[in-house]
């Protein structure tokens, strides 16, 4: 009775043994899945200097050790972006510094060899405005983020994929000249819609300061689109009527149309500085209204058809029909220096965006390039589909994350049949 009594407590003491040891293993593979984590995810963002400049070609592209950063901390200021201070730092003989941005502020970064020209970088700036989106501090672990033009508030494209990166290296500038910049702003307006005798009337304005053409609008009624393009120039502070197809291109008479909608620049193809004033929506069919006096700032439609009084049915054609004939027209800039030219726009080194072709980023040698796949050669995180490269190579953080805690469910579950 003794003995089974004394092999009863040796089986209980052995069970509590191998109880803690299953509780110190998981402990200890818990502390290694945080320290893995915590060793992926920095608390700082790197900013480094190249020197693309000296040889044009990214595949030589190293980090310059002892470099000059400016780092710009701007405000936005009527649609720009314009210096309120600045800081010089230095990138030390690794060539990569890291820096912490206050939660909220807008920076800007610009790389130099010396001392000097990082100074007269910093005067310069005094002069001009950006337009590009500056990055700011959104409270994403280790990353800074581009901002959505002058929407600050929101992240570039509404995509922290694409908005964001780890690090930045900068290609150096020098010997600056101090040129003063007149920003062009665009700003397409739907100033208003109406119902017309045979067709819908919309009255567009350019209240940016540049001239535009070939931009497109689209009217919707009755669940059906009719999307044309204006062709001819809009030049700024001017307006122009732009009228849809008939109405029975809706499947409706005049008489029932007690709904529409237009939309100028549906497809974003240029960079506003309010996208809010793009749309406009009638509601009730007021008394049709014929235009007896333009006005002065009104611009005739292009290749507007007239309807003849005998002829009520025949459909106005303001421009030209994007179901029949697709034209695109884009401001085409002469220089864009250090930056890539994408739909009339300016993008710095470093833009990522996402079009209808699929992921893209400005590359070194100012051409978009479609962003790598896991495991392709990088340089920096913003060339990456996962906005991550390291050790020269993209790498899928959410997948390595995923595959860690797959092998400690597999531990745990392999514990679990031995120890029961």
């Amino acid at each position: 009775m003794k003995l089974k009594f004394k092999q009863w407590e040796e089986n209980k003491m052995m069970k509590r043994i191998i109880n803690g040891i299953k509780l110190m293993l998981v402990a200890v593979l818990m502390c290694l899945a945080v320290v893995s984590a915590e060793a992926i995810v920095d608390n700082n963002f790197k900013i480094a200097v190249n020197d693309y400049p000296d040889h044009q070609d990214s595949s030589l592209t190293k980090n310059i050790p002892n470099a000059y950063v400016n780092i710009y901390e701007v405000e936005l200021e009527e649609g720009t972006f314009k210096v309120d201070s600045h800081t010089t730092i230095n990138t030390g003989e690794s060539g990569i510094k890291s820096i912490a941005i206050e939660s909220g502020k807008l920076v800007y970064f610009e790389g130099f060899k010396t001392l000097t020209a990082a100074q007269i970088g910093a005067e310069n700036k005094k002069a001009v405005s950006w337009t590009a989106p500056p990055y700011k501090n959104f409270g994403v672990a280790g990353k800074l983020c581009q901002t959505n033009y002058a929407n600050i508030n929101q992240m570039f494209k509404n995509d922290e994929e694409y908005a964001c990166a780890s690090s930045l290296s900068t290609p150096y500038i020098e010997n600056q000249i101090v040129v003063p910049i007149v920003t062009e702003t665009i700003d397409l307006e739907v100033a208003s819609l109406n119902f017309d005798e045979t067709s819908l009337r919309a009255k567009v304005c350019n209240l940016g300061n540049k001239a535009i053409n070939g931009f497109k609008l689209k009217f919707v009624a009755n669940g059906k689109e009719n999307v044309l393009t204006y062709v001819p120039e809009l030049t700024a502070t001017k307006c122009v009527s732009i009228y849809s197809w008939g109405y029975s291109y809706f499947g409706l008479e005049a008489s029932k149309m007690t709904l529409a909608e237009v939309y100028v620049d549906p497809l974003n193809e240029y960079g506003e500085n309010n996208e809010n004033n793009n749309y406009k929506k009638t509601e009730k069919r007021p008394d049709l209204v014929k235009e007896t006096e333009k006005e002065s700032s009104m611009l005739p439609a292009y290749d507007e058809t007239k309807v003849d009084e005998n002829e009520k049915t025949k459909e106005m054609l303001p421009a030209y029909d994007e179901t029949r004939i697709t034209v695109v027209s884009k401001p085409k800039l002469e220089n864009c220096e250090n930056s890539c030219e994408y739909l009339g726009r300016c993008l710095p080194i470093g833009t990522k965006i996402k079009d209808r072709e699929g992921a893209k980023f400005c590359n070194w040698d100012n051409k978009m390039l479609p962003q790598l796949a896991e495991a392709e050669n990088c340089q920096n995180d913003y060339e990456c589909l996962s906005n991550s490269c390291s050790n020269n190579k993209c790498l899928d953080l959410e997948k390595k994350l995923q595959e860690q805690q797959n092998m400690l469910e597999k531990i745990l579950a392999w514990l679990g049949r031995i120890f029961g």
